[in-house]
């Protein structure tokens, strides 16, 4: 009974072909026209095969204000895991979930607990959640793999700067701040030169591999959340330096190994326009850890 059926299932794998595409892609199956397609083909458990790409775990974090958090959880953001899950590369989620009196100490500080609990990951972090991750990892020594920040306002932001005068104007900027999952008072942190004395205060992560994104387009061509604020900012600066993505400019993201700029304005690198596929963002950040991990076992040996 045992040797037929063994022969059986033997006939039956015959009837497959498998293809493994060796960079990042998943193993994908083709039937034969004898059997139909598996449309789960996680529940068959002898066809399913896991590819992890990382070794260290991978997490990303972004802000979120409360009450949004309460009403639509993590939904902004989602589709993100699906990009990493085509890679077959697990990503946690680490959400910042910030009332209406958060400052970036208190976020700082909440990174820190919450990413002790992992075995030195690396770290993708969005926006302003970039200089929180920092801010973590320089004052309070949280043990990660690597920092990898996208569009994250490492010098200061000029936004912060152009809301102090006198052509901010309120109903342009607080949809973009409730989209950067912050507050107004969070947003008046971020300042040049606050930022630029908090930089001289944080003593440097030397074991810590740190890499940058960032992103820019004319105002013209932004979605149209973003091309009014967009023109605003371009009109705060001189001209050589109009590299804004709508809400931060490409050079205050420029930190570390800065990897590329991206044509995509602010919303745009979380998925927001379907015809500007975000996709390659991310596929740039997992590539890069690869390799980051393989020189280093390189280096090791």
């Amino acid at each position: 009974m045992q040797f037929y059926k063994l022969k059986r299932m033997n006939k039956f794998l015959l009837n497959y072909y498998f293809v493994l595409k060796v960079n990042r892609y998943s193993i994908c199956y083709f039937l034969s026209n004898k059997y139909k397609v598996l449309k789960n083909i996680k529940k068959w458990s002898i066809f399913h095969f896991y590819i992890k790409m990382l070794k260290s775990p991978l997490v990303f974090v972004f802000n979120i204000l409360e009450s949004q958090h309460s009403l639509y959880r993590t939904i902004l953001y989602d589709h993100i895991k699906d990009i990493f899950a085509q890679d077959n590369q697990p990503i946690i989620f680490l959400p910042v979930r910030n009332p209406a009196t958060t400052n970036l100490v208190q976020r700082a500080g909440y990174i820190h607990s919450r990413l002790s609990d992992l075995k030195k990951p690396h770290v993708v972090a969005f926006s302003v959640a970039g200089l929180d991750c920092r801010h973590a990892m320089c004052k309070f020594g949280t043990k990660i793999e690597s920092l990898t920040t996208i569009s994250s306002p490492h010098h200061g932001s000029r936004f912060s700067d152009w809301t102090h005068t006198p052509q901010y104007e309120e109903g342009r900027v607080d949809p973009v701040v409730r989209f950067l999952g912050i507050t107004k008072r969070a947003l008046d942190e971020i300042d040049t030169k606050s930022i630029r004395r908090l930089n001289a205060s944080l003593p440097p992560r030397d074991d810590v591999k740190q890499y940058s994104i960032s992103s820019w387009r004319p105002s013209q061509t932004m979605t149209f959340a973003l091309s009014d604020l967009g023109k605003k900012l371009e009109d705060y600066v001189p001209f050589h330096k109009r590299t804004c993505d709508g809400v931060f400019f490409s050079y205050e993201a420029e930190w570390g190994d800065h990897l590329a700029t991206f044509d995509m304005d602010h919303t745009e690198l979380i998925g927001s326009n379907l015809i500007n596929n975000c996709a390659p963002v991310y596929r740039l950040v997992l590539d890069n850890l690869v390799r980051h991990e393989k020189v280093k076992a390189n280096l090791a040996l």
